[in-house]
């Protein structure tokens, strides 16, 4: 897991913010520097659950939080990342926003 090391304000509304993370949290950004999004395992407010269906429960999915149901697009694919710290999985899904 990274950590913020410092954050300075600038003239603007933007911070210049200086992370400190592993050789390999770095090589699984691939070369992006740009659009990134930052999360903290301890900020997680939205409660969901992965139901289990088939035979020998063969089949999970992940339901999406009561409160966006709503507004999130059904697709056939998202794309999606998993990453893995010691104790935990983190698997995010990207969707657009249907109004």
């Amino acid at each position: 897991m990274s950590s913020i090391i410092s954050v300075k304000a600038n003239k603007d509304t933007t911070l210049h913010v200086t992370f400190e993370m592993s050789q390999k949290e770095f090589e699984k950004l691939q070369g992006v520097m740009e659009n990134i999004t930052i999360f903290a395992d301890k900020n997680a407010t939205e409660q969901s659950k992965i139901v289990v269906r088939g035979k020998k429960d063969s089949s999970k999915y992940f339901l999406a939080p009561k409160s966006h149901r709503k507004v999130l697009l059904a697709s056939n694919s998202v794309p999606t990342q998993v990453l893995e710290s010691k104790t935990h999985y983190h698997i995010i899904y990207s969707t657009k926003k249907y109004y």
